[in-house]
């Protein structure tokens, strides 16, 4: 969201130049053999749209319809830049990418970027970036054979004998279209600060104690105390990749079992959690298909931390512009949830496909969590989870 006057002819020349600078902006994925490869156009090229209304419905309308676009990944660009003016001082940027060139990493580089580039004038562009994503790319597959294949093993180890699991969908969609919505808990300041004195007490980070009480519920409303879910891991804690703008992240699965009090779940949590990102260098590709086609389907249920939430930025004075994150139209898994962290608590977005799930099932989920974690920080001994009844399938 921008508010203050905005110079419309420069956002647009900031947004060519970070295209410009940033390969992976200018890059498609053709598949020509069936094979999909990396490919850079020499062109920047930013789709555009302005839209000015000052009908708040139509706002909504618009914004909604830019954040669900799709993307075609041969031919690309695979980002599209959509502006919403309903006063003079107010705008709404709608900034969307495939996520197979930007990550969250990716956002906190280009909004900088963009300030610096709509700030700027004449031609004292920087240098562009030393590193480019295809660097990264290139290193990913230069990761030793050997290591690999030890580090394979290793999975097959940690994840035999998965159990079949799901939480039970409330809808059975034949399309599965992926369409998504997202519940917003919030975590109150005084909770998490609590859930924190409680991890330190057990050695863990915060984001294990969340990851432990999550397992606990989701293992409750799904019948099961062997679970698994992913958890992306970002590369970007060596320096040279700070201010690359691309797809620095892999994913790790992670074996949950809750049970007993939750203390010991903790610590469990915690070790497998470690142990995960101890191993992160096998490609998760090559981990789904050492497990074989009878193995469960591992990408079905997702957990993401920010530790570090996006901060407003000023393009000029008097113009400030604050992220905000639209409503979901697209839900990559059947049920991801994100831990934010923010001066006043932290947030537990739940998205989730419509097709499967409605919305009072997912809200009832991401209560009993809050509820949860309000009784381990009282008693982190506690295994006192609530009743949980499953809804009766309704129609779609």
């Amino acid at each position: 969201r921008i508010r203050g006057r905005l110079d419309v002819p420069a956002l647009r020349a900031a947004l060519h130049e970070l295209v410009d600078r940033h390969e992976a902006l200018r890059t498609t994925f053709p598949a020509p053999d069936g094979i999909p490869v990396r490919l850079v156009s020499p062109e920047a090229v930013v789709p555009w749209e302005h839209h000015r209304t000052d009908d708040p419905g139509l706002v909504d309308a618009l914004v909604a319809a830019a954040a669900g676009r799709g993307f075609p990944l041969d031919r690309g660009p695979l980002l599209h830049a959509t502006l919403v003016s309903s006063a003079p001082d107010e705008h709404v940027l709608v900034l969307a990418f495939h996520h197979a060139v930007v990550d969250a990493g990716s956002v906190r580089v280009l909004l900088d970027e963009l300030r610096d580039a709509y700030r700027r004038t004449g031609d004292g562009r920087p240098a562009p970036p030393v590193l480019q994503a295809g660097d990264y790319a290139h290193w990913q597959r230069g990761v030793a054979e050997q290591a690999v294949a030890t580090g394979l093993a290793h999975w097959r180890q940690v994840l035999a004998d998965l159990p079949a699991w799901e939480l039970t969908p409330d809808r059975a969609d034949p399309d599965d279209d992926n369409a998504g919505a997202v519940h917003v808990e919030p975590l109150p300041a005084g909770l998490v600060a609590g859930l924190g004195r409680l991890a330190a007490a057990e050695q863990a980070t915060g984001f294990e104690a969340l990851l432990a009480a999550y397992g606990c519920v989701l293992g409750r409303h799904a019948g099961t105390d062997d679970l698994v879910v992913t958890v992306p891991v970002s590369d970007r804690e060596r320096p040279e990749l700070a201010g690359v703008v691309g797809l620095l992240l892999g994913t790790v699965a992670v074996r949950l079992r809750p049970g007993g009090g939750f203390r010991a779940t903790l610590r469990r949590t915690r070790d497998a959690l470690r142990d995960a990102y101890a191993h992160r260098h096998v490609p998760f590709d090559r981990v789904v298909t050492a497990l074989g086609p009878g193995a469960p389907d591992l990408t079905r249920y997702t957990v993401n931390h920010d530790a570090e939430a996006i901060v407003p930025v000023t393009l000029a004075d008097g113009t400030t512009v604050t992220p905000v994150s639209p409503t979901a139209a697209y839900a990559k898994a059947e049920l991801g949830v994100l831990f934010e962290e923010h001066a006043e608590g932290h947030v537990a977005s739940f998205l989730y496909r419509t097709g499967r799930h409605t919305p009072a099932r997912i809200a009832a989920l991401a209560a009993d969590l809050a509820a949860f974690l309000t009784a381990v920080v009282a008693d982190p001994d506690t295994s006192a989870l609530p009743d949980v009844r499953q809804p009766a399938p309704v129609d779609p």
